[in-house]
């Protein structure tokens, strides 16, 4: 609604290089209505959501080669931005000690 449009204008009054998604369709899917309305030139979609936000406005999903196979990209809306390895650290190694490998 309007409290969307009027967060968009003012995100844009700042001038951002990028804006980044870290919910994507999780736990404030209205919050996807800022970038429809193009807040920022670049927008990424980075850890809240793996899957594709649907959203031509946003312009990349940050990820890697298992959750998002280079192959999958004809499916998302999105260009894929690969990380080296892992893009999901959550640091909580210690909550599960039996599959920590230490690498």
């Amino acid at each position: 609604g309007a409290s969307y449009s009027a967060a968009a204008a003012r995100i844009n009054e700042e001038r951002p290089n990028i804006l980044i998604n870290l919910d994507g369709w999780t736990s404030a899917p209205l919050i996807n209505e800022i970038f429809i309305l193009q807040a920022s030139p670049i927008q990424l979609n980075f850890k809240g959501f793996a899957g594709t936000l649907g959203i031509p406005e946003v312009h990349g999903l940050v990820s890697d080669r298992v959750v998002t196979p280079p192959e999958y990209q004809t499916f998302y809306t999105e260009r894929f931005v690969m990380m080296p390895g892992s893009y999901h650290y959550n640091g909580h190694d210690h909550l599960y000690p039996q599959v920590h490998t230490g690498g």
